[in-house]
């Protein structure tokens, strides 16, 4: 009577939850471990590294955007006070 009425059901029952693809929830959290794993197999150098070059991408970013931001305001003020009508 108890019968469970389809594959999912069954493997819920031993606690393997699976997506929608019938895979183990678990596969795609492991994939995830490799990128991880690759990170703590990092030399302790290049692991102490990769923060600073992002930090250093993000600081370039902003100085280029300032600058051109410094600039386009100085265009505009200029048109605006030292107009030659």
């Amino acid at each position: 009577m108890n019968q469970p009425s389809s594959k999912t059901e069954t493997v819920a029952k031993e606690g393997i939850v699976l997506d929608r693809e019938g895979q183990p929830l678990g596969a795609a959290t492991r994939k995830v471990g490799v990128v991880w794993g690759g990170y703590r197999k990092m030399g302790l150098m290049s692991r102490i590294l990769v923060a600073p070059m992002f930090m250093v991408v993000i600081a370039s970013l902003l100085a280029i955007s300032t600058v051109v931001f410094f600039f386009l305001g100085l265009g505009y003020l200029q048109r605006k006070f030292f107009r030659k009508d």
